[in-house]
């Protein structure tokens, strides 16, 4: 079997959950890898001959939903969850996604993702080179600038910070007291533990707090606005009553126990922040205020994209040099949007990436990636995000 952390092809081997111990919890283990079937079935007669594909159009690496998090951010609402644990489920037809044991590990996963994409240089199928790749939304959790500096240099290359707020010791929920978390250091018996099989991992935390260095795609890299880059959560507008929740010298732990937790749900879900008043009632901890973990805007993300590959801000064409470099070129002052452009072999090809997040960040629907033949004289299209009306976003 081959190592877990060394990145492949999925063609090749892949990494799959292991048996189940007694509490369920299932630990990652390697696989024989799945081969490719070819299906015609699906357009009878209309495909080359079985095991050719002819001259691909492009060839894209695709990443999406990366989801780089400030896990010890006061403008994370973890304890709803616990309103989706089997004990105290309320209703099947609400959903509740605000916490997973493994969130202090997501610059560590996107660091294997990027790995596994550059030991990629060439279709699996086509072998044609890998022209570059696409993130399709999503890059951060909760639109914080560290999340947005964390992703640039996760992608990009450079020095990532999975840590923030005090730099001595870890502030978030993993070491709350709250049996509703998973304790990887073992200092309480969560029910992560003690009823699902989870480890204890002692040092854990600790060791995913450390800088580290990234490689970044050696690629050139276009990304797309999704709607966790532009809303708390991905879900409310980070402004009004949520304005500066994100650097606050205080977190949120544990809901007040009066709380009725569908009224609570229904109500965020339907974007009303006003509920969050009654949240703050429950019990927190004082934490380091962090100023890193202002909400970025549209422009900001803009920014650190165009710094990404150490080219120059300004109205100035810019272009994504080979091998390197994230593709957007500038802000299209006065619209919500960025034109993406870099060079790559001929003839020229357009891709448009959107995302669509509405009013209060409720997606139902959205377009993915299109691609069609460009003349070389056509203007780049721009990707957008508005934020006018329902959408999917990433």
């Amino acid at each position: 079997m081959s190592d877990v952390r060394r990145p492949g092809r999925t063609d090749r081997v892949r990494v799959l959950p292991g048996p189940a111990n007694a509490g369920g919890y299932r630990a990652l283990v390697t696989s024989p890898g799945e081969a490719y079937v070819w299906r015609d079935d699906l357009a009878p007669g209309a495909a080359p001959a079985r095991g050719s594909i002819g001259a691909p159009v492009l060839v894209l690496a695709h990443l999406s939903d990366t989801h780089v998090m400030d896990h010890q951010s006061p403008a994370r609402a973890e304890q709803l969850d616990r309103y989706a644990d089997p004990d105290l489920t309320l209703d099947p037809s609400v959903s509740v996604g605000c916490y997973r044991p493994q969130e202090p590990f997501t610059t560590h996963v996107v660091e294997a993702m990027v790995r596994s994409v550059n030991a990629c240089r060439r279709g699996p199928v086509s072998r044609a080179r890998v022209d570059l790749a696409v993130v399709t939304g999503d890059i951060t959790d909760n639109c914080q600038a560290n999340e947005a500096r964390n992703a640039m240099a996760l992608l990009g290359g450079g020095r990532v910070t999975p840590d923030s707020g005090s730099p001595e010791h870890y502030e978030g929920v993993a070491t709350s007291g709250d049996e509703r978390y998973w304790h990887p250091n073992g200092e309480v018996p969560d029910l992560a533990r003690t009823r699902y099989g989870f480890p204890t991992l002692p040092g854990v935390l600790d060791a995913a707090r450390r800088p580290f260095t990234a490689r970044g795609l050696r690629m050139p890299w276009f990304s797309v606005h999704g709607n966790h880059d532009s809303h708390v959560q991905g879900t409310l507008p980070a402004s009004g009553a949520l304005t500066g929740v994100s650097t606050r010298p205080w977190k949120l732990l544990t809901p007040a126990s009066d709380v009725d937790p569908l009224d609570v749900l229904t109500r965020l879900q339907h974007g009303d922040v006003g509920v969050l008043g009654r949240l703050a009632a429950g019990r927190g901890v004082v934490v380091t205020p962090d100023p890193e973990r202002r909400h970025a805007s549209r422009e900001e993300w803009v920014g650190m994209h165009l710094r990404a590959a150490g080219l120059p801000v300004g109205p100035r064409l810019l272009r994504a040099q080979p091998g390197r470099g994230h593709g957007v070129l500038r802000l299209r002052r006065g619209r919500a949007g960025a034109v993406h452009r870099a060079r790559h072999r001929e003839p020229a090809r357009r891709v448009a990436g959107l995302a669509r997040p509405g009013a209060a960040g409720l997606a139902d629907r959205g377009a993915g990636a299109l691609s069609r033949p460009a003349s070389r004289g056509d203007e780049p299209s721009p990707a957008r995000d508005d934020g006018q009306r329902p959408g999917a976003g990433g």
